[in-house]
């Protein structure tokens, strides 16, 4: 019966595949990394003004920060929410 062979893998092929696989790894954490950090961030809510107004009422004004990183802007959320609390008497 003849004896099983076993074929010593190619060093230079092995090294190929090895190389190829960091480079995939490399891409897929580049993607990641960007989709990540690209677009619009959202931060918030915050309060931005807290008074009483003629009734005796708390009004708070809550509104957003919006970051985007791609033309390097900062701006106030397009639409503020204020919770008016009623006095109870």
């Amino acid at each position: 019966m003849p004896e099983a062979t076993t074929r010593a893998p190619d060093p230079g092929l092995t090294a190929f595949l090895k190389g190829m696989m960091m480079k995939r790894r490399l891409l897929v954490l580049l993607v990641f990394c960007f989709f990540g950090l690209a677009g619009c961030t959202t931060i918030g809510p915050f309060v931005t003004d807290v008074y009483y107004d003629s009734d005796g009422n708390l009004v708070v004004t809550k509104n957003v920060i919006k970051h985007d990183s791609f033309n390097g802007t900062i701006s106030v959320g397009d639409n503020p929410q204020t919770i008016v609390n009623k006095r109870t008497k």
